[in-house]
C-alpha cells in the first residue's frame, strides 16, 4: 500500500516543556508515514510554518505542506517560504472554511493504479466559498504562488474552482502540484517494489543477475507511471533539456530515449565502506523521465 492519506499533527504539551513543530512532525512521521500532504489544525505563527516547511523539504518530496494564509499576511509568507519545497499556501479568508484542504483532498483520493489517474490541480470544484473574483487580485496572489478558490466567468455564468495549483521551490524543485504528487507516488512505489524484492528473494547478488532483477521490479513500477500519466511520452526537449540529461546520465543518446518512451534508467553495483570499516555492496539506480504537465490556459484565434 503506498501513502494516501493526509496528516493533521497536533502539538503536545506538558507543564514542563512543549514540542516544537518539527518534533512534532518528526514523531508523527516516525510513528506512521502512511500519508502524503499534512496540515496543522492550530494556528501557526511564521516561525513555525518556516519550521515546518524546512521540515518538509528536507524529506525530498515525500510530503505536502499545506497552510493557509490571510490576505494581509499572504507576501510576507511568501518571503519567508518561498525556498522550501513542498509546501503550498492556501488563501483562507473565513475560519469555517478550509480550502487549504483542497490539494490533500485531491493527493488523498488518487489511485495511480487507474490508466489516466494523474490529476491536475487546477479547475477542481469544491463546495467552498469563492474568495477572489477579481483579476486584479488574482494577478497579485499568482505572483506569490498563494491558492485559492476563486470565480471566473464564461458566457455569463460564474464558474467557482481551486486555483493555481502551483507549490513554494527553489527553481530545481516541482512547482506544480501535480508533479509533485506524482513524484511523491513514484518514489514510493519504486522503493516498495524494491524492498518487495531484498524480502521476497533469498539473495540479491552483487552481479548482473541481481541488476537485471532490481531493473525488473522498477520496469514494473514504470509501466504504472506509464499508465497513469505520472510519465509523458513525445514530448518535446529544450536544448537546455538535452544537455541536462547528457551531464546526469553520461549518455549523449539519453534524451532521445527520454523524449521518444519518456524515461531513461541505468543501475550500477557499487562498493561502500560501513561504519565498522567493511565492504557491503549497493544497487544504484538513476531514473531521469519526462513529467507530465497540464494545460492551464487555451488561446484561441477566430
Amino acid at each position: 500500500l503506498h501513502r494516501r492519506r493526509h496528516s493533521f499533527p497536533t502539538r503536545r504539551s506538558s507543564d514542563l516543556l512543549a514540542e516544537s513543530v518539527t518534533e512534532t512532525l518528526a514523531a508523527t512521521a516516525e510513528a506512521s508515514n502512511n500519508f502524503g500532504s499534512f496540515a496543522f489544525m492550530e494556528s501557526l505563527s511564521l516561525a513555525e510554518a518556516e519550521e515546518a516547511a524546512a521540515w518538509n523539504a528536507a524529506q525530498n518530496v515525500m510530503f505536502m505542506f499545506s497552510l493557509r494564509v490571510s490576505q494581509a499576511d499572504s507576501a510576507a509568507t511568501y518571503e519567508a517560504l518561498k525556498g522550501y519545497a513542498g509546501t503550498a499556501l492556501t488563501l483562507a479568508p473565513l475560519s469555517d472554511e478550509y480550502p487549504e484542504m483542497a490539494p490533500m483532498v485531491l493527493l488523498a483520493a488518487t489511485d495511480y493504479s487507474r490508466r489516466n489517474a494523474a490529476q491536475n490541480y487546477m479547475f477542481q470544484m469544491f463546495n467552498l466559498t469563492p474568495s477572489v473574483s477579481a483579476t486584479v487580485l488574482s494577478n497579485s496572489l499568482d505572483a506569490i504562488r498563494v491558492n485559492y478558490y476563486g470565480r471566473t466567468q464564461t458566457a455569463g455564468q460564474s464558474i467557482d474552482f481551486y486555483q493555481r495549483g502551483l507549490l513554494l521551490g527553489g527553481s530545481r524543485d516541482p512547482s506544480d502540484m501535480n508533479v509533485y504528487a506524482n513524484e511523491q507516488w513514484l518514489k514510493d512505489a519504486a522503493g516498495t517494489e524494491v524492498l518487495n524484492l531484498l524480502l521476497a528473494l533469498s539473495q540479491v547478488s552483487a552481479n548482473v543477475e541481481g541488476k537485471t532483477q532490481i531493473l525488473g521490479v522498477l520496469q514494473t513500477v514504470i509501466d504504472q507511471a506509464l499508465l497513469n500519466g505520472t510519465i509523458s511520452v513525445g514530448k518535446t526537449l529544450t536544448v537546455q533539456q538535452r544537455l541536462y540529461i547528457d551531464e546526469l546520465t553520461g549518455d549523449p543518446d539519453a534524451w532521445h530515449q527520454v523524449q521518444g518512451i519518456g524515461y531513461w534508467i541505468d543501475c550500477q553495483i557499487e562498493p561502500y565502506q560501513t561504519v565498522d570499516l567493511r565492504t557491503e555492496y549497493k544497487a544504484v539506480y538513476r531514473l531521469v523521465y519526462s513529467k507530465d504537465d497540464s494545460i492551464r490556459k487555451v488561446e484561441a484565434t477566430h
